[in-house]
């Protein structure tokens, strides 16, 4: 099955994870989000009924410095 949006600039385009109201699917889609209105089919079964998930995200940095406490967890694996 193909879909009808395809990888022009994997860069440039942010990853959106949805979950398929029909089949419970949960799946990934690379949409600019000038697309984000658009019936997104669900991969599994093909329904357009999906709700976009909130997803967790990177931030890359060109400092060698570590990373600000409240970014991730300490020396100790506890978060700040």
């Amino acid at each position: 099955m193909t879909f009808p949006y395809t990888i022009a600039n994997p860069r440039r385009m942010p990853i959106y994870e949805f979950l398929c109201k029909k089949c419970e699917a949960e799946f990934e889609e690379l949409l600019p989000a000038s697309r984000m209105d658009d019936a997104i089919p669900c991969p599994e079964c093909g329904d357009t009924h999906v709700r976009r998930l909130l997803s967790a995200f990177g931030a890359f940095s060109k400092q060698s410095s570590a990373c600000d406490p409240a970014c991730g967890p300490g020396d100790d694996g506890r978060f700040a």
